[in-house]
């Protein structure tokens, strides 16, 4: 097998990243844009020594799960991974992929839960984030091609708000009609260098950030009225000056320009303020839905203690705390603490602490808890915990262990180190959060054998 080969196959499998997967003379192949059971001829670009990639050349029977492409950027923009096969399939995928995860990585051969998947898989995002580049003399605003930056221009997307067209095509306009140039990141010039948005689900208000190199934003009065006149939903603009020179969006400069410098949303029943640099989970409806299962997972009775590790805004530990004793979260970000503050405030929850610090250097001794009267919550970074925060929980030995994750991979390695200590999965499932991506969120119960 050598590149540029044609070779005519059949697609029997997924990796993790959603590329179709075939083999060829013993040889395994990857080709992107593919579902299982496409019978096509494949070319191959590349060769390694033990597997090989390849793209579709032509397709001679499509899969029963494969449907027509309704969106014109892809493949191209990166952003979605499976506009090309059904939404059953796509889930089919994802619980697959977290029972692969834990079969493989851990040796338990356990069967997820049914997987939740979403009531609603277009312009579910409630945030967006959009650079803005010249080309061919034009300001354009899209996503990056996969592993570029170079920009495909975008002015519809299908997972995003809908509110986004109208102000990417304000923006635009204001850009051409004054001659505001966007930011040039190799010769550093230019002033516009996102657009960021953040939407309501509850109520459609939507808050505007636009990223700028250098303090600079002239005619702002009129920016103003053309990206409100456009998108009346607006309800706040902002500038966010970002002067450094690697890929940082945000910078911690704001100023606001018109309006509110924030929004709110709802999950279930609990209020949430959202300002542009809030963390708040994208796909607030399946946030919901993942927050509920946790909650089942952690078998609260209104008698227990929750520690919310990673806890970020408060969000998870706040939703669990009309079944607690007591609320105790920690979060390294001292901005997402006091966001966390306010949210108890605002919801009139009062069984509730935060305090800054790193998760790895959490002890429950200090807090005066019982081990038997615990529940512990962990929503941690892809990277997944670290050891000696493993260790602290298992010496701690609370009554249960909640571990939501964003990657089924760094959670099944974690998980063995649990299994190893002498814990046990009791229950996993997983939860469709970024529908049409191959992204996928974990959920898994642990406790003492």
């Amino acid at each position: 097998m050598k590149k540029n080969d044609v070779f005519t196959t059949k697609i029997t499998a997924y990796t993790s990243e959603g590329l179709g997967i075939c083999r060829i003379n013993d040889t395994v192949v990857f080709v992107p844009e593919t579902a299982v059971g496409d019978e096509l001829d494949v070319r191959i670009t590349k060769v390694t020594s033990s597997l090989a990639y390849g793209r579709k050349e032509s397709l001679i029977t499509p899969a029963q799960c494969r449907i027509a492409i309704d969106c014109p950027s892809f493949p191209r923009c990166g952003g979605c991974d499976f506009r090309h096969i059904t939404y059953e399939e796509e889930l089919r995928f994802k619980k697959q992929r977290v029972a692969d995860c834990l079969q493989r990585i851990t040796g338990i051969n356990m069967e997820p839960e049914e997987i939740i998947g979403a009531d609603n898989i277009h312009h579910y995002r409630n945030k967006a984030q959009f650079p803005v580049q010249e080309i061919n003399g034009s300001p354009e605003m899209g996503f990056y091609r996969e592993r570029s930056h170079n920009i495909i221009p975008t002015e519809c997307c299908l997972i995003q708000s809908k509110d986004c067209e109208s102000i990417i095509k304000a923006l635009k306009n204001w850009m051409v009609r004054f001659n505001v140039k966007a930011y040039d990141e190799v010769a550093h010039t230019g002033i516009i260098r996102h657009l960021y948005t953040r939407t309501s689900t509850k109520n459609g208000e939507t808050l505007v950030c636009i990223v700028t190199y250098g303090n600079k934003l002239p005619h702002k009065n009129e920016l103003i009225e053309c990206i409100t006149s456009a998108c009346p939903s607006v309800k706040g603009i902002i500038q966010c000056t970002n002067n450094t020179h690697g890929n940082r969006i945000l910078s911690d400069d704001y100023t606001l320009l018109w309006g509110k410098d924030h929004i709110y949303d709802n999950i279930g029943d609990l209020s949430f303020k959202i300002s542009a640099r809030s963390f708040f989970q994208v796909n607030t409806e399946q946030a919901f839905k993942l927050y509920s299962k946790a909650k089942e997972y952690a078998e609260l009775s209104g008698g227990e203690d929750v520690i919310d590790l990673y806890c970020g805004t408060g969000t998870i530990g706040l939703f669990m705390a009309d079944k607690a004793k007591s609320l105790y979260g920690m979060e390294i970000i001292p901005q997402a603490i006091e966001d966390a503050k306010k949210n108890a405030l605002a919801n009139g929850i009062k069984n509730a602490t935060f305090e800054v610090g790193d998760a790895g250097g959490f002890s429950a001794d200090k807090l005066g808890v019982s081990p038997d009267n615990t529940v512990i919550f962990v929503d941690p970074p892809r990277k997944g915990l670290d050891e000696a925060l493993i260790t602290t929980i298992d010496e701690f030995s609370p009554k249960r262990l909640v571990y939501i994750s964003c990657d089924p991979a760094t959670m099944a390695r974690d998980v063995k180190l649990f299994i190893e200590k002498g814990w046990k999965v009791d229950r996993c499932c997983a939860v469709d959060m970024f529908p049409r991506t191959r992204h996928v969120e974990s959920l898994v119960c642990l406790s003492r054998k």
